[in-house]
């Protein structure tokens, strides 16, 4: 009797873990998520989400001082107000990113994202 309730029990729990596991999305997954709006947009509230999503990215990284964080998100910013007919503010944001990648010149991952960014201007 013992163990048929343990065993009951056991996969009762290992259901519950596994049902609440699908259920939370990775960090990465939502991060992946607004790439591919930025890349392939449907419309523009699309456009307009991701915008204010990389904004918020953007606010974090700056209020923790993460340089690298920063200067993506400020790419991706670009790029989504080019999408959006905003070429002068567009441009802004991509020199104030070159700027940021240039005052770190040992960084191998600023230098891959300039390379990236000289792509979209």
């Amino acid at each position: 009797m013992k163990s048929t309730f343990f065993s009951f029990l056991f996969f009762i729990i290992a259901f519950h873990i596994k049902a609440f596991s699908v259920n939370i999305p990775a960090v990465s997954d939502s991060l992946n998520y607004y790439i591919q709006i930025v890349d392939q947009p449907q419309n523009a509230d699309e456009l307009i989400k991701t915008y204010k999503f990389f904004v918020r990215k953007k606010e974090f990284a700056e209020s923790i001082s993460y340089i690298n964080s920063v200067v993506y998100a400020n790419i991706q910013l670009s790029r989504i107000e080019l999408k959006i007919g905003l070429p002068y503010e567009s441009e802004i944001l991509a020199v104030k990113a070159l700027e940021q990648i240039n005052a770190h010149p040992d960084s191998i991952y600023l230098n891959t994202l300039k390379k990236a960014l000289f792509l979209i201007i």
